[in-house]
């Protein structure tokens, strides 16, 4: 699965119901949101495989809305940010450092998400993109250390939401998490 069809796929579970800068705000937080969680797995120790590829999955679903709903190129973020992060060595990097990066550059989108849509200043599609690219360099780096595809991460995300809302987003379907019964909820936030 190539990055432009994981942003077609995921595309059908987005919430197309709230106006545009309620859903760029909505996409930003939960990708900062996920990032967070990533980066936590490895601050709270050594994480499991399985929970490291569902979590890239998470946060590669937000830059993928995002991309969708500004008609941008997922593909096209990820040759960007190879070419921002040219200089980086990523065989000097522990697990931990992408999980980091990851933070860090989606907390960059989140603030110009912030800023377009909560300061009204213009929104430079290009840096977005590019930030967006980091991310996502950042995600397939930490995954080529897993030994898993970034593509795999990928899948497993769209069979998760595949189950979650077969007939597309749905608030019930969001809340019913058919995905995750019986599996513990910290907090009761569902991810």
């Amino acid at each position: 699965m190539d990055l432009n069809e994981y942003r077609r796929l995921a595309a059908r579970t987005l919430n197309s119901d709230l106006p545009h800068e309620m859903q760029m705000t909505i996409y930003g937080l939960g990708l900062m949101g996920e990032a967070s969680e990533l980066f936590t797995l490895f601050f709270d120790g050594q994480p499991q495989r399985d929970e490291v590829i569902k979590e890239v999955g998470d946060v590669a679903w937000y830059a993928a809305a995002i991309c969708s709903r500004l008609g941008l190129r997922l593909s096209e973020s990820l040759h960007l940010g190879y070419a921002a992060r040219c200089e980086v060595n990523p065989e000097a990097l522990c697990d931990g450092e992408f999980a980091e990066f990851v933070v860090i550059d989606a907390g960059k989108v989140g603030e110009m998400l912030k800023k377009a849509y909560g300061h009204k200043h213009p929104l430079d599609r290009d840096a977005l993109l590019e930030r967006i690219g980091c991310v996502m360099w950042w995600l397939e780096g930490l995954c080529d250390r897993l030994g898993v595809p970034l593509e795999e991460a990928l899948e497993r995300n769209i069979d998760k939401l595949r189950r979650r809302y077969p007939e597309g987003f749905s608030a019930e379907a969001s809340i019913a998490r058919v995905d995750t019964a019986g599996q513990h909820v910290e907090e009761g936030v569902r991810g």
